[in-house]
């Protein structure tokens, strides 16, 4: 038993120095991402505006389409110069409003074509890939339907393509509901990460950059070069990143343009937006792994597509590991000296202060107002969010690595609608991930007591363990029961959307 007992306080530390080391080396990141934050620049501004099709993949978005169709009636582009193309998959009435928009942007002006297919064939990608077939345009502009260009969308966008060897400019996207709850500051903390400091140290670099597939625009022949778009992974905007760079293309990102979207406001979305993701990231590393490591990019471009593809996805499976193996520490406790378990639970220490120092910063340089207290209170939630989410991507990753496919569900996005409008998209049901959660929930918070009662050291440890997996699950029975009228909404405020007149 004593063998046993050592074996898994073993692992139990060595996945933890793992985790802190992992939040350790974002610190040289903030530290150093002004220093390589310098853009590229377009050459000059446009003489010939060249033709663009805007392509618009909407599957079943009733709320947010409407909103979409009217900013691009606003934009600073010539008519003539643009077509629209609304890549329509849905099975509800937004169709019939889709059908409307048409008929009013065309009186107007706009060219503007309403695409159905028989069959959902390759989901989003397939949308896309069968619109550039046929087009004839060189160039095509992607949205999302939660999404809203500026007005100099394709005004600031399009110089950049005078460099014939740029396959793709992404844009800074903004979400303008980020300050609509707990839950949506969490994933601003998590995107300014991405938009602030790392995004711009990877460009000022050289580095790897990836089309978040919305808010950029693409040239025709790159992405025929590369191979169209492929619908074999649930991520394929890096897919096709990753392809071009395979091919020699470059990709731009440009701040100075901003996409404005929003965020999920539930749990049940997010948990679909965030398996998604992370399966997908895991499926491209799968699938052109093998053809990185052995092209001739540069070591830092495969080193920031090996950190974007598996790195960050990597930290699930070792989080999830560690709240396990504490309960056999726990349960093992009489068979170990006591002074090494009480100092192995400062080892968290370790892995939360730099993440507490790197996120807070980084939210900081994306607001006009800092409230350094209030992002400290923030990343409380944000530190529970990561816990929570460490089963369900813990399965996304081994399922991605293991090639197991899975249908593209969408995340729906419900910009001013009311609580008792949002059960039109918001599917929930007690299933098999849920009700392991629940489990998982239940024995840390048995361990807690467990501790409490025997004054063990890792009392802290399976606090916030118990404390995020439950959290998890009463705030997704409390969004579900808002949008049955069965209580109060605990969002009181909607989302803050800018909407175009």
């Amino acid at each position: 038993m004593n063998t046993i007992a050592y074996l898994c306080l073993g692992t139990y530390l060595i996945l933890l120095v793992i985790s802190a080391l992992s939040s350790w080396l974002l610190v040289p990141t903030v530290i150093t991402h002004r220093k390589h934050s310098e853009q590229q620049k377009p050459q000059a501004p446009l003489v010939k505006f060249p033709k663009v099709t805007i392509q618009l993949p909407i599957f079943n978005e009733y709320y947010v389409s409407a909103r979409l169709l009217n900013a691009l009636k606003l934009l600073n582009y010539p008519k003539d110069c643009f077509d629209i193309q609304i890549l329509d998959d849905s099975t509800d009435e937004t169709s019939d409003l889709l059908a409307v928009k048409t008929i009013e942007l065309k009186q107007e002006g706009f060219s503007v074509s309403h695409i159905r297919r028989s069959m959902r064939e390759g989901f989003k990608s397939g949308a896309l890939q069968h619109g550039m077939q046929i087009s004839n345009s060189d160039f095509f502009a992607i949205f999302d339907a939660d999404f809203m260009p500026d007005p100099d969308f394709l005004v600031k966008v399009m110089p950049y393509f005078q460099n014939e060897q740029v396959a793709i400019v992404q844009t800074k996207l903004h979400f303008a509901n980020w300050d609509t709850s707990f839950l949506t500051r969490i994933q601003q903390m998590q995107t300014s990460l991405e938009f602030e400091i790392d995004i711009p140290r990877r460009a000022g670099l050289g580095s790897f950059l990836q089309f978040n597939g919305t808010g950029g625009v693409l040239r025709r022949s790159s992405i025929q070069q590369a191979g169209g778009w492929q619908g074999d992974t649930l991520a394929e905007d890096l897919d096709l990143t990753t392809r071009l760079y395979l091919k020699g293309w470059q990709v731009v990102y440009a701040p100075e343009v901003i996409s404005t979207g929003e965020f999920p406001i539930d749990v049940i979305s997010l948990c679909s937006q965030q398996f998604r993701w992370v399966k997908g990231t895991t499926e491209v590393f799968r699938k052109l792994g093998d053809q990185v490591f052995n092209s001739a990019l540069p070591p830092n471009t495969k080193d920031d597509w090996v950190s974007l593809c598996l790195f960050y996805n990597s930290m699930f499976p070792i989080f999830f590991a560690t709240g396990i193996l504490s309960i056999t520490v726990t349960l093992l406790n009489n068979y170990l000296p006591p002074s090494l378990v009480y100092w192995s639970s400062w080892l968290y220490l370790f892995w939360i202060v730099p993440m507490l120092i790197t996120y807070t910063y980084a939210i900081n340089l994306g607001k006009e107002k800092h409230n350094w207290w209030k992002n400290c209170g923030d990343f409380l939630f944000f530190l529970f969010y990561t816990l929570a989410f460490s089963w369900q991507n813990s399965i996304a990753v081994f399922q991605g690595g293991l090639g197991w496919r899975s249908e593209f569900k969408r995340t729906p996005k419900l910009a001013n609608t009311k609580p008792q409008e949002r059960k039109k998209y918001l599917n929930f049901k007690w299933d098999g991930m849920l009700l392991s959660e629940v489990f998982l929930g239940g024995i840390y918070a048995i361990m807690t007591i467990i501790d409490s009662l025997e004054k063990l050291p890792l009392l802290f440890i399976h606090i916030l363990l118990a404390a995020s997996f439950i959290g998890k699950l009463v705030y997704t029975l409390y969004f579900r029961l808002s949008i049955s009228n069965w209580l109060i909404p605990i969002i009181r405020r909607n989302s803050k959307i800018r909407t175009p007149v």
